[in-house]
């Protein structure tokens, strides 16, 4: 499986302009540049993987209906959930919490899928029963 987009891996830096929140006369908030000494002030940021999903959510999820995820890997393995524009509702998991719910999943399928086999025979043998009462 290829890949179009390269993931950036965590702890790599990257230069970040600080900028501040600054009120103009109309009263509208906009961030604008922090300077010191006439040059913009620079910090190292560590890069975090941020991705979003392609699909939306649908109307299960009340007022996140028709927003994207944002995926993002932050350090100690733990994978970061929240609806794209909100930074309030997001949830979070290690990689080996997912990892261990996706294999009990799986088993719970399978084991679900037996029982369903099992009460479909018990089901088809309790109707001959009824029907072979019903004839004699």
């Amino acid at each position: 499986m290829v890949c179009s987009t390269t993931m950036i891996e965590i702890g790599h830096k990257r230069l970040q302009i600080v900028k501040t929140l600054v009120r103009s006369s109309e009263g509208k908030r906009r961030l604008v540049p922090k300077y010191e000494n006439e040059e913009p002030v620079i910090r190292q940021v560590a890069n975090e993987p941020v991705r979003l999903t392609r699909g939306v959510l649908n109307g299960h999820f009340c007022r996140d209906s028709g927003r994207k995820l944002v995926v993002k890997l932050c350090d100690g393995d733990v994978l970061l959930l929240r609806p794209q524009g909100c930074q309030k509702g997001a949830y979070s998991a290690t990689i080996f919490d997912i990892y261990s719910w996706m294999i009990k999943s799986s088993t719970e399928h399978t084991k679900m899928a037996k029982l369903r086999g099992i009460k479909a025979r018990k089901e088809t043998a309790r109707r001959e029963r009824a029907l072979r009462r019903s004839i004699s």
